[in-house]
């Protein structure tokens, strides 16, 4: 209703009925300062009182004629005399049509692009260092601002236009002959079979087709040197961006390598399918794949006595039940018990007691979910929820599961016994999704509720920041890409941080001057909570303790 401020009703109401002298006060009011139909070159008050829009008639046929003389023998006058008689009836035309000079001159800068041409747009073109060089030099800009493509003809400042050059080369078969989608990643993954194995990237790109599932096409992007990184870590971390390539997900794990003291992303999936069967075929292909580089199969330390320890992500139901699922592949021939103390017969697991074994949830995701519920819930019952993120066994978890029951329709939905599966049929909210819709979280977030033992369980790590992290080094290139674009942008990525690698096994040398140790990342993890939440550390109320001072000298001296 607040847009109708925007609008003069009296004026509607005598268009609508049709009062003329109405009308005419209002426009002529309106004229006065400079707006309404009697000012506008759009629209025009008629004699007759009807406001009707203007047309554009044609001009009268122009005078003007061109007299072209050309020589019988041009390679002996090569001369061509053009007269031009009576003056030009209309202006002169607006320069829309680039011409073909300038457009050879365009694609040429373009084709200096190589690979990047398959996301190029007009927007890309002016953040594109190499594409800005070539139009400098073939401009002789020597401004301290950089030239825009109008700088190269003003037709070229019509975006759209601009687009559809890029485009039609774009479409030539000389560059993507199976074009920029999958077709085009089959052919990259046939190119990439034909390398020395050491660099093959692109290794499935297929379309799965099962029985009861829409059919999903998934892309898997790794080295062998990442293979290698996959099977040699105890923690790792899993997640998906939704903007990275358009019309796909991106899948990434990524683990944090001691030794090293790096984050470094170990695969790299591209899937349009978030179900748990399209997450167990995914890790059937990624791990048989390492296995393939690395001649060794994939381990989990509840099963085999050896391998992952944990894996951290968020409350993805289907990246969770997925991985779940992998587990059960893997014992399903296994007749011992589970080599923790729990002793569980391993293949007797369902997919939620597999992650019961290895499976953190992300405590930045859990609290980030609390938080949206704002003030729709009481600070008892957010703090009974926090409670849950918990290494120890709480006082007394049935109270807390109360509290947070009887927090209203957000907070619970149902019954505090529904974490002893005693349900009621109340709404879904917070209590419900973390224990009917997805059982895995309050085990993933709660060390006593699960069957990870408590020294792995502090050891490992409890965020996903690592998974994040690479998510936004990746997409500083660009979003929303072609699949071809993030395969290739992914490449150029991956071959950069396995580079880094084999430089710091050579010749020791490490990216930063400072060492990204233990020590140093907690500190900084201190300080960047206490910036971004001053309150936890001290209120208008209290000052900073003592400890805290001298922490904080402590870690800037570091």
């Amino acid at each position: 209703m607040h847009k109708l401020t925007k609008y003069h009703i009296d004026y509607l109401e005598a268009l609508l009925n049709n009062k003329s002298p109405r009308i005419q006060n209002h426009e002529e009011a309106a004229a006065i300062l400079g707006y309404g139909p009697l000012v506008s070159s759009h629209w025009h008050r008629l004699r007759n009182g009807k406001l009707e829009r203007g047309v554009l008639r044609p001009s009268p046929r122009c005078p003007t004629r061109f007299e072209i003389y050309v020589p019988n023998d041009l390679d002996a006058t090569p001369v061509i005399l053009i007269v031009l008689r009576n003056p030009h009836s209309h202006p002169d035309p607006k320069p829309t049509r680039t011409p073909l000079a300038i457009i050879h001159a365009f694609n040429g800068m373009l084709r200096d692009l190589g690979w990047r041409l398959t996301d190029a747009t007009p927007r890309r073109l002016a953040l594109d260092v190499a594409f800005m060089s070539s139009l400098r030099r073939h401009l002789h800009w020597e401004g301290l601002h950089d030239p825009v493509l109008l700088d190269l003809h003003p037709s070229l400042g019509n975006l759209d236009h601009t687009s559809r050059l890029i485009n039609e080369l774009r479409g030539e078969n000389e560059f993507f002959p199976h074009g920029t989608g999958l077709p085009g990643a089959v052919a990259l993954l046939e190119q990439h079979a034909e390398l020395p194995h050491e660099r093959q990237y692109v290794r499935v790109v297929e379309t799965v087709e099962l029985a009861g599932h829409d059919p999903f096409s998934i892309i898997i992007c790794m080295l062998p040197r990442m293979s290698a990184l996959l099977l040699s870590t105890c923690h790792t971390s899993i997640d998906t961006s939704f903007k990275r390539a358009d019309g796909y997900e991106e899948f990434e794990i990524e683990a944090w390598f001691p030794d090293v003291m790096k984050s470094i992303v170990c695969a790299r999936v591209f899937v349009m399918s978030q179900s748990a069967t399209a997450h167990l075929h995914m890790f059937q292909h990624l791990f048989a794949i390492a296995k393939q580089d690395t001649g060794h199969q994939a381990q989990f330390r509840h099963i085999h006595g050896a391998g992952y320890e944990t894996f951290v992500a968020d409350t993805h139901k289907g990246q969770a039940l997925g991985l779940g699922q992998f587990c059960i592949k893997l014992s399903e021939d296994i007749p011992h018990q589970c080599q923790y103390s729990c002793a569980c017969q391993l293949n007797n697991l369902n997919a939620y007691k597999h992650l019961q074994h290895f499976f953190i949830m992300c405590t930045n995701h859990f609290q980030r979910g609390i938080h949206k519920l704002g003030n729709m819930i009481s600070d008892d019952v957010r703090c009974a929820m926090h409670s849950l993120a918990m290494a120890y066994l709480l006082p007394d978890l049935s109270h807390t599961m109360r509290v947070v029951h009887e927090g209203g329709p957000k907070a619970a939905g149902i019954s505090h016994d529904c974490y002893l599966r005693q349900y009621y049929s109340h709404p879904a909210a917070w209590l419900e999704d973390k224990t009917v819709s997805s059982p895995f979280v309050i085990p993933a977030i709660y060390q006593p509720a699960n069957k990870i033992p408590l020294a792995i369980w502090q050891a490992s790590p409890s965020m996903s920041n690592g998974n994040e992290k690479a998510h936004c080094n990746v997409n500083r290139d660009s979003t929303y890409l072609t699949l071809l674009a993030a395969i290739m942008r992914g490449l150029q990525y991956d071959e950069h941080a396995v580079a880094a690698l084999q430089l710091m096994d050579t010749a020791g040398i490490h990216p930063r001057d400072q060492l990204p140790t233990e020590y140093r990342r907690a500190g900084r993890a201190v300080l960047r909570q206490g910036q971004s939440s001053p309150g936890v550390l001290h209120t208008p109320r209290s000052k900073p303790s003592s400890q805290h001072t001298e922490a904080q000298t402590g870690i800037h001296r570091c």
